[in-house]
């Protein structure tokens, strides 16, 4: 049991951290998905529209900055538990990580590439990255707090 779950440290490590370099490049390149989003229309008044095109950039830019943050703040958490061993040898962490972060970085890649809508972030943060940053904390609970688990 001990010794699958060894054989995908690798394997974890580097999806995390590739799911982890996608967000950081999504956070850093969010100008283009928020800009490909809101439309540009000449009909209205330039000076009135350039003030509602601001407002809904700023607010598009707050909601793009937040889900990368937590993404980032939740991977932060699963890549915590991996480097400080306390998921380190749960194979059920393990294969839902891989499973969950592989998906999350194909897509938040996709966002990227395809530039889709800037609130697909917000589903792609909640589907591909609280399961396994829960379970994270749930371990750590078990470790810390109710010492289950033996650290």
């Amino acid at each position: 049991r001990k010794s699958s779950a060894i054989d995908l440290l690798p394997t974890r490590f580097l999806i995390t951290v590739g799911y982890l370099i996608s967000i950081i490049v999504v956070l850093c390149s969010r100008n283009d998905n928020i800009s490909s989003t809101i439309p540009f229309n000449n009909k209205f008044n330039e000076v009135s529209y350039n003030n509602t095109y601001i407002l809904v950039y700023s607010q598009a830019d707050t909601e793009v900055i937040v889900a990368s943050s937590l993404t980032i703040g939740g991977l932060s958490v699963q890549l915590l538990g991996l480097v400080g061993g306390c998921t380190m040898f749960e194979p059920t962490n393990i294969v839902i990580e891989i499973f969950f972060n592989t998906i999350g970085g194909i897509l938040s890649s996709s966002y990227l590439i395809w530039a889709w809508h800037f609130r697909s972030i917000w589903i792609i943060w909640a589907l591909f990255n609280v399961i396994p940053t829960l379970l994270s904390l749930l371990y750590f609970y078990k470790i810390f707090c109710q010492r289950l688990v033996q650290y």
